[in-house]
């Protein structure tokens, strides 16, 4: 259909207008860095590129299945002239202060992710625009976020310890700094985990 022959994929699919990047507009390790006056990399500055999670990509060279997913695809497909135009925009006006623009990209609520300018993935299905601080700020707006942690002795059965530490790391890594949060472990009694401030309070969410 037209919607999958415009949908490129950025582990197996070549561009129609791809070119090399230059070293002062990124630099891909995985491609040599461009060292020996080789490509550095490739990228189409006209195509976007789709991702999904691996979880998610359960049909023929690692294409979606679920109907809504595909569906995803081609109506964010409808996006793209606006994402070229900008970015053709982003290049001029950031060109006179000698940088290179950022992509444009949208990530859609079931982990579709579509970015302009095209380039090919060096990791393949890591990527979840879901778990990434921009759309949790965008999607929820600011929040309290207070978690609750089992760290008694039964936790240490089974691997539990470990996938609650799992889980409660992809929540603080989707915070921003205009959230807040505080983590509560219990086991015989509940206390603050590092509260530095002598009190009971939820604090920032920044790197520190």
């Amino acid at each position: 259909s037209q919607c999958s022959r415009g949908s490129f994929n950025g582990c197996s699919s070549v561009f129609p207008n791809q070119q090399c990047m230059e070293a002062d507009e990124l630099v891909v390790e995985a491609c040599g860095g461009g060292s020996g006056g080789g490509c550095n990399a490739l990228w189409d500055k006209t195509t976007s590129i789709v991702s999904i999670p691996s979880a998610l990509a359960q049909g023929k060279d690692d294409n979606p299945t679920d109907p809504e997913l595909i569906e995803t695809a081609c109506y964010t497909l409808l996006a793209e002239d606006y994402m070229r135009t900008k970015y053709e925009n982003d290049e001029i006006f950031w060109d006179s202060y000698n940088v290179q623009p950022s992509w444009t990209y949208f990530g859609a609520h079931n982990g579709l992710f579509r970015k302009l300018p095209g380039t090919v993935d060096e990791e393949c299905g890591n990527y979840d625009p879901r778990l990434r601080p921009w759309f949790v700020a965008a999607s929820s707006g600011p929040k309290d976020v207070v978690l609750v942690l089992d760290v008694s002795g039964s936790m240490s059965d089974y691997g539990r310890m470990d996938l609650a530490k799992e889980a409660a790391i992809t929540v603080i890594k989707t915070l921003t700094i205009s959230d807040r949060v505080a983590v509560i472990a219990f086991s015989d009694y509940a206390y603050q985990v590092h509260s530095d401030s002598g009190t009971d309070l939820l604090v920032r969410a920044t790197n520190e």
